[in-house]
């Protein structure tokens, strides 16, 4: 279970509160958890079987729990003032999607991210406030691990996507090349290959998959003219995740992503 929790840098234990329900139920609770797929059918009238026509996440995902305010010297709660309120709301209830990190006595479990806002409700008791009630609005419907780096050199490699999501991952490449030329990045599992026309001695090349965003750190004049639109990513199925990679000039190569993790809170 969490025990803390992270968001833009800050701790929900630097505030002095904790994780807790306020009615005083206890044991744990597996919040509804990330990444529900919903399926669209239709049925053989002839056989009774249902065949899905499509299927995908239909809602972002938004876990609730409940905080308070607890005292380590007297090991009891105490009531949260308006004014720490409003810092409080200040702190988690902004328009940006920023890192919502849980924190967990399972070593196992740590190392996940969520990206979105809080909303934050005052649970109030005889006109004073013994709690507040969390609701994180996530901007996906699944948590993503930490950033991975992957730095590799020369005209041939291998890259592991470990996403949980079968499918496409989106990641940002770097390329800096040793020599000039026509440059192609191709994934042998996907048969995708990214092409790069007119490129110099020493160029580097930034590819971002998620944003379709190239960029060069050279007066590459007509890059978008010698670019083909096509952006490395990675690529997983069940059975395999290694990703061949081959460059047509030798260069060296970061590929920087957050890997999807279907993973909810447990509180």
């Amino acid at each position: 279970m969490i025990i803390d929790f992270s968001y833009d840098g800050e701790r929900l234990s630097e505030h002095g509160l904790i994780i807790a329900s306020v009615d005083g139920s206890s044991g744990s609770d597996t919040l509804e958890w990330a990444s529900q797929l919903e399926f669209n059918t239709i049925q053989n009238k002839n056989s009774g079987i249902n065949y899905t026509t499509s299927s995908g996440y239909s809602e972002v995902y938004a876990p609730t729990f409940q905080v308070i305010k607890y005292s380590c010297l007297s090991g009891e709660p105490t009531y949260i003032s308006d004014t720490e309120y409003r810092y409080l709301s200040k702190w988690l209830n902004r328009k940006d999607n920023l890192d919502f990190s849980p924190i967990s006595d399972n070593e196992e479990f740590n190392g996940y991210h969520f990206f979105g806002s809080f909303n934050v409700k005052p649970i109030v008791i005889c006109a004073d406030i013994v709690g507040l009630e969390l609701t994180f609005q996530s901007n996906a419907p699944y948590g993503f691990g930490d950033v991975i780096k992957i730095e590799k050199t020369g005209t041939k490699f291998d890259i592991a996507c470990i996403s949980d999501e079968l499918g496409y991952q989106s990641i940002k490449t770097t390329v800096k090349l040793s020599d000039g030329g026509d440059l192609s990045i191709t994934n042998t599992f996907t048969g995708e290959i990214t092409m790069v026309k007119n490129c110099v001695k020493g160029e580097k090349i930034v590819f971002d998959s998620e944003n379709l965003i190239i960029t060069s750190n050279v007066e590459h004049k007509r890059l978008y003219n010698d670019f083909n639109y096509i952006y490395p990513r990675l690529f997983t199925d069940y059975r395999n995740s290694t990703n061949t990679i081959e460059t047509s000039i030798s260069c060296a190569i970061l590929v920087e992503y957050r890997p999807i993790r279907k993973v909810g809170v447990v509180v």
